[in-house]
């Protein structure tokens, strides 16, 4: 049977291995998406938007900002907040509610190296490694 795809709404993206959760501290520009174990404040839920084309845009609740990359991005870039948004390809993965978060054209995916509380969200090559596997739960 076929997953649903993300729907649009308000979610909290947690990271399927590391078991933290995607985060943007503060309305600056270029503020690193990064990892925090807080999932009750603003700065922890996203609005999913899915667009016509199927792919997805992330915004911030608490600093309204998007998750955004430059343009072919290179491994090992950071996602950061800014007031542009880019397009994501949010696909699911052989594992029930466990999606993988892409970019449109290098086909790199969100991933976090460690647990630490801080740890930049940043791209990487593997679709399979469980670093780069994520849930959206959906929240007010």
């Amino acid at each position: 049977m076929a997953q649903l795809q993300i729907q649009t709404g308000r979610y909290i993206i947690t990271n399927v291995k590391q078991r933290t959760f995607a985060t943007l501290a503060d309305p600056n520009d270029g503020t690193p998406v990064s990892a925090d174990t807080e999932d009750y404040v603003d700065i922890a839920k996203w609005n999913v938007i899915r667009l016509a084309n199927g792919k997805y845009q992330l915004q911030n609740v608490g600093s309204a900002q998007y998750a955004n990359v430059m343009n072919r991005p290179p491994v090992g870039t950071t996602v950061e907040g800014r007031n542009t948004a880019t397009q994501w390809v949010i696909q699911a993965t052989r594992v029930r509610d466990q999606y993988t978060i892409a970019t449109t054209d290098s086909r790199l995916f969100w991933g976090l190296v460690d647990e630490e509380i801080g740890t930049s969200i940043e791209l990487a090559a593997s679709a399979t490694d469980h670093r780069n596997w994520w849930t959206f739960t959906p929240t007010r």
